[in-house]
């Protein structure tokens, strides 16, 4: 046709010729679903725009299957087209290629083409290419591949060759080269369904770009790249939770002048590896709220690196960078002997330091820390000269001795403040209280308040304050902030805090923690474990028969001061803010309801099972263990989603609440609740030395640090 028209082939007809349809000097419009076919041509060609759709019956082949010359033209494809020689579908002035979910596009050059204009390509179905991208926009544009559908060509997956956009929840592959090609820059997002594999790189950033990975980016061949950046001025590589990545990254800054390379690993766990040592360094490496990576290449790939909120539980492995090659000044690492700057960490939490620990193949494994035993100021430590406040006390002054009831000299006093209230992991860092007369009559004589590992002596040895707590004498305080302190002897000995037998300072390569500890590096576990070995006064002790018999006489103490244990869990409801309590205790508790309520409150007294029970390691705050729940006689499911906040994960036929277990009503008359299961609650408040309301229902209480 000559002057532009429309043509339907229906369903079970065939054109075949050198072209199968060809419309031109005008916009033309066809419909297939049938078979077209073209000899040396174009299954279908339209010169000046125009409109193909391509039914799930319909077949187009020819030397393109698709061309649309001139004016931006529309293709939908749901059925199969075929190119013998060159693209699949080739728009030449923009326009939309759209494969719907069950098409099918083969080219022997590119599969979906745009050479021309701004254009837009969407794929659900399947793009192949025999010798160039499957998706291919040449003048910017978008690129969109849907969930289930697939994407591959030879020299690459996709390519953008003027910047653009590619969004894929698919998959997308080079078999032979890259997974996307960005000429000049544009943005990738893969999503969490994404997966993007090339044999030599995933992704080829020709002109720098800004990619952004929630799901699978590999390079397959024999020296891979999961990104390579190899241009452009500002270039970002963004990772999202159960990224793995295999291969390596380019940052780009050795490669030209001008370049800006940022590294973000967002919330969850993953890991990067494979970055070796020829890889050029990102500006910045940033670890978002959250956000718990293992990361690991040669320090080239880090060098000049700033690395910002590296976080606790997280890991950077200096590949072939070994422990002794390393200084620290402030959070700057450096190599010895050498005047370049390899790495400098910001916006380190309080109270954390920097560890490195020999990753086990002659390199070193950076880490958070956040562990060191201290006194809470306020700690009175008895000396030569009366009690004297441990942030009181100088360097020289004489301290008594526990063990061997002898004086020795303070050699050095180490200090820091600890931000408990936006610590990553506070049960790490918040004190342990020891209230007077906890263990015997003034012992302690006042409330001692330690850090969480720092060791009491009792019974020839030493038991981190942690592992001693009971919920009424000894009890870790959630507190937002709280200056440590700690006392270096000649030797590690036992000194008297409050009375009371605590261990002195022993230096396992942690003494970077505190403010004043000096610009030294952190050693590794094994080294600590070898300084107790030699160095420690006494034996620590952490499990055991030992264990269980100091916090089983404390308990016994704890009773004897007056704490009450009780098996009454006193279970009442708080119904839209209103108590009700049990109409009747039988086979369960029943409860009639207000007239229209709405919100359901379990309410009990709560405990920790290893506060009173020497035999249990079990931490979590427990309320009552509910079998079952009957509102109006229909049973409520223990995992029904109207169960919300305070409550435990069922188990196998009960569910834990946590003191306070939210229920939510749509009206109502009487509810029922069997209980199965009850703990040993600290029942009555008791006042004991300066610690009053201690001892009360719930395990862990806030008091002044003395």
């Amino acid at each position: 046709m000559q002057a532009g028209g429309s043509i339907s082939n229906a369903a079970g007809a065939s054109l075949t010729g050198r072209s199968g349809i060809s419309i031109k000097n005008a916009t033309g419009y066809v419909t297939n679903d049938g078979a077209i076919t073209g000899g040396t041509s174009s299954g279908v060609y339209l010169s000046r725009g125009g409109t193909v759709s391509n039914s799930a019956s319909g077949a187009i082949a020819g030397y393109r299957g698709v061309r649309i010359l001139g004016a931006a033209g529309t293709v939908t494809n749901a059925g199969h087209i075929l190119s013998t020689t060159k693209g699949g579908v080739v728009l030449t002035a923009g326009g939309s290629e759209t494969n719907a979910a069950g098409g099918t596009i083969s080219g022997a050059s590119s599969g979906m083409y745009i050479a021309g204009g701004s254009g837009t390509i969407a794929n659900f179905g399947s793009v192949i290419a025999h010798g160039n991208a499957a998706l291919y926009l040449v003048a910017g544009g978008t690129v969109t591949n849907g969930v289930g559908a697939v994407a591959s060509g030879t020299t690459s997956g996709a390519r953008l060759k003027a910047g653009g956009g590619l969004l894929n929840d698919g998959s997308i592959t080079g078999t032979t080269g890259f997974g996307i090609v960005l000429d000049a820059g544009g943005l990738v997002v893969n999503g969490a369904s994404g997966s993007i594999a090339g044999f030599t790189d995933g992704i080829y950033a020709a002109g720098g770009g800004t990619i952004t990975n929630l799901g699978t980016i590999v390079g397959t061949g024999a020296t891979p790249s999961a990104v390579r950046f190899a241009g452009g001025t500002t270039n970002e590589l963004d990772l999202a939770t159960g990224s793995l990545l295999i291969g390596h990254v380019d940052g780009g800054n050795a490669i030209g002048a001008g370049h800006s390379s940022t590294l973000r690993l967002e919330a969850g766990n993953g890991t990067l590896s494979g970055l070796g040592s020829d890889i050029v360094n990102f500006n910045t490496i940033e670890f978002a709220t959250g956000a718990v990576w293992t990361i690991a290449g040669g320090i080239n790939a880090f060098s000049g690196a700033v690395i910002n909120d590296f976080s606790v539980g997280s890991t950077i492995d200096l590949v072939g960078a070994a422990e002794a090659s390393l200084g620290f000044i402030g959070n700057v690492i450096t190599l010895v002997g050498d005047a370049g700057i390899l790495v400098t960490f910001t916006g380190l939490a309080d109270g954390t330091f920097l560890r490195a620990v020999p990753d086990g193949t002659g390199g070193t494994a950076l880490s958070i820390d956040a562990a060191a035993p201290c006194f809470a100021t306020g700690t009175r430590i008895r000396t030569a000269r009366g009690e004297v406040p441990v942030e009181v006390l100088r360097v020289g002054d004489v301290v008594a001795t526990g063990i061997g009831g002898d004086w020795a000299p303070v050699k050095w006093i180490g200090h820091r403040t600890v931000n408990c209230a936006v610590h990553p992991r506070p049960q790490d860092v918040m004190p342990v209280r020891i209230v007077r007369g906890a263990f015997a009559p003034d012992v302690p004589n006042r409330d001692l308040v330690l850090s969480p590992d720092h060791s009491v002596y009792v019974d020839g040895v030493l038991v981190p304050a942690r592992y001693l707590v009971n919920g009424a004498t000894v009890l870790q305080e959630p507190v937002a902030g709280v200056t440590y302190w700690h006392v270096e002897l000649e030797r590690h000995d036992v000194i008297l805090a409050e009375g009371m037998a605590c261990e002195s300072y022993l230096d396992t390569g942690n003494r970077a923690a505190f403010a004043n500890g000096g610009d030294v590096v952190m050693k590794d576990a094994d080294f600590a474990r070898g300084v107790w070995s030699v160095a420690a006064c006494a034996p620590v002790v952490l499990d055991g028969a030992r264990l269980r018999a100091v916090r089983a006489r404390l308990v016994a103490r704890a009773v004897a001061l007056g704490h009450v244990l009780t098996r009454d869990p006193d279970l009442h409801l708080l119904v839209d803010g209103a108590v009700v309590e049990p109409d009747w205790i039988g086979a369960e508790y029943g409860f009639v309801l207000p007239e229209g309520a709405r919100t359901v409150r379990f309410m009990s007294r709560s405990f920790v099972p290893a506060d009173a029970d020497v035999d249990s390691d079990d931490r979590r705050n427990l309320g009552v263990a509910v079998t079952s729940l009957i509102l109006d006689g229909q049973a409520i499911a223990l995992d029904d989603p109207r169960l919300s906040t305070g409550w435990e994960a069922a188990e196998d036929g009960w569910r834990w609440t946590r003191g306070d277990g939210a229920l939510a009503l749509e009206g109502g008359c009487v509810l029922e609740a069997r209980v199965a299961r009850f703990g040993r609650y600290w029942g009555a408040d008791k006042a004991v030395g300066a610690t009053a309301g201690m001892a009360g229902i719930q395990p862990f209480r806030r008091s002044a640090v003395n």
